[in-house]
């Protein structure tokens, strides 16, 4: 697993287009992830945020919800030969006031220690400037 990682309008798509052949990927949000034929040599799957934010509830076990939503992308790890995960990077030590963004964040922060836990490789980009993390 790849993962790219950076804030909101900071060159994620133009790097991952420029590593990848776009002969042989198929990018997906992961909402998209149950209804798609999983049949390619590489997979790009994005708005893991939107997907997180759709699934809280105000009673979400934060943790559980993040352990379930890495079961479900390691399940994919373990059938494709690539899978590149393109993460928002939200929160930045902020703690937001609304107790769903607040909800969001932590989720997100638990789901991404677990995907950089597990990731064979970690980009950060920063501006447009990739730096390898892993």
């Amino acid at each position: 697993m790849h993962i790219i990682i950076g804030g909101a309008f900071n060159g994620k798509g133009r790097y991952i287009r420029t590593v990848l052949s776009e002969d042989l990927v198929h990018y997906i949000n992961l909402q998209q992830l149950g209804s798609c034929q999983i049949h390619y040599d590489v997979l790009v799957i994005s708005e893991i945020e939107s997907y997180v934010e759709n699934q809280l509830t105000t009673s979400s076990d934060e943790l559980v919800l993040a352990q379930q939503i890495f079961e479900k992308l390691v399940a994919i790890d373990h059938v494709l030969p690539t899978v590149y995960i393109i993460l928002e990077d939200i929160g930045r030590g902020i703690v937001p006031i609304d107790i769903k963004q607040r909800q969001l964040r932590d989720v997100q922060g638990r789901l991404n220690q677990m995907l950089f836990q597990y990731a064979q490789h970690i980009t950060r980009l920063w501006y447009g400037i990739p730096q390898q993390i892993k």
